[in-house]
């Protein structure tokens, strides 16, 4: 039962989907290497040393994914801001991102937990957006724009007192966060609220929405040419 839950836990659907194929793959090629046993008792013996197999290989991964998630998680607790602890809760990939800056952090202490605070406040807004029954999801969703903005702006705000090197590597930073927060969030968010819009009553606080970005404004991913590292604004 306890592997049962740990492999929702640690592994992905499309891991699941391949140990099971492994496991099918295994009892097929036992029944080909043994064609001349044929009786019940021969597949149920297949199936316990497969299943045995599938046992070891998946604690050992389960093990390997536990050793991993630690030493991922590992951070110094008095050089870095306690909602950082948070987001690794609830954004992994993002968490990553801002691991990886923490040595960074000396430049701007400031700026760079307010762009971690900025993202946590946009996650909050998306749970509300997804998992309340708030009237004014119109407001929420207007407010997820302006905490995008600001937190992808204090982060490079940080790269005024840096090295090329370390502007670079903020730049990078805040194309990724960029992407797992339209790419990922947002579109959570508008399909979440383009279904409200189809399946409830329209009533004074409804507003249709659409998948595509209607909002003029500078794209971090597109606008490279014009994009300057100091002085573009989002």
């Amino acid at each position: 039962m306890d592997l049962i839950n740990e492999s929702q836990t640690y592994l992905s659907g499309s891991e699941i989907i391949k140990y099971i194929a492994i496991a099918v793959c295994g009892i097929l090629i036992i029944q080909v290497l043994f064609k001349s046993v044929k009786d019940k008792l021969s597949l149920l013996i297949q199936i316990c040393i497969i299943g045995a197999l599938m046992y070891f290989i998946l604690k050992y991964d389960i093990q390997k994914k536990k050793k991993e998630e630690v030493e991922f998680s590992k951070i110094d607790e008095e050089e870095s801001p306690i909602q950082l602890k948070e987001l690794l809760k609830k954004d992994k990939e993002a968490f990553a991102i801002y691991k990886a800056l923490l040595d960074i952090r000396i430049y701007n202490d400031n700026s760079y937990d307010t762009s971690l605070m900025r993202y946590m406040e946009f996650l909050n807004l998306k749970d509300m957006i997804l998992y309340s029954n708030s009237e004014n999801l119109k407001g929420l969703y207007e407010t997820t724009d302006m905490k995008i903005d600001s937190c992808l702006n204090e982060l490079l705000v940080i790269s005024k007192n840096t090295s090329d090197e370390d502007s670079l590597r903020i730049q990078s930073a805040v194309r990724k966060l960029y992407k797992i927060l339209y790419g990922v969030h947002m579109l959570e968010i508008k399909i979440h609220l383009k279904e409200q819009w189809k399946k409830k009553e329209i009533t004074n606080t409804s507003f249709p929405i659409t998948l595509e970005d209607t909002k003029v404004k500078g794209n971090i991913l597109t606008d490279h040419r014009n994009y300057n590292l100091h002085y573009s604004v989002y």
